[in-house]
């Protein structure tokens, strides 16, 4: 190689491009700004806005809905075995009237 001191000749005339090209165009620090950011970001987002809110709102109701007909129901189970006679009779007498009349 006869001018071995060309590419740091080079290199401090041409500064500018020279840095541009020694770091790829910025290709990486514009798709991290851009792509990587959107994508980190947006998910972020749509996990707080929709997965936080919708989802897990719509399992909470679910359950707060069962508990409060949980709640409302418990007084009709009282655990005598006795009274469970009593009640189909009166199921079927209900179901029989609404037949008939309606």
């Amino acid at each position: 190689m006869r001018a071995a001191d060309l590419p740091e000749l080079l290199g401090a005339k041409l500064q500018p491009v020279y840095k541009v090209v020694y770091n790829k165009f910025y290709i990486d620090e514009f798709y991290q700004a851009t792509v990587v950011w959107l994508a980190v970001d947006g998910s972020r987002w749509l996990w707080h806005a929709f997965d936080e809110k919708v989802i897990d709102g719509a399992v909470h109701g679910m359950a707060w809905l069962w508990q409060a007909a949980g709640r409302g129901v418990r007084p009709l189970q009282t655990g005598r075995v006795q009274e469970l006679p009593a009640w189909h009779i009166h199921r079927v007498f209900v179901i029989v009237t609404v037949v008939v009349f309606l």
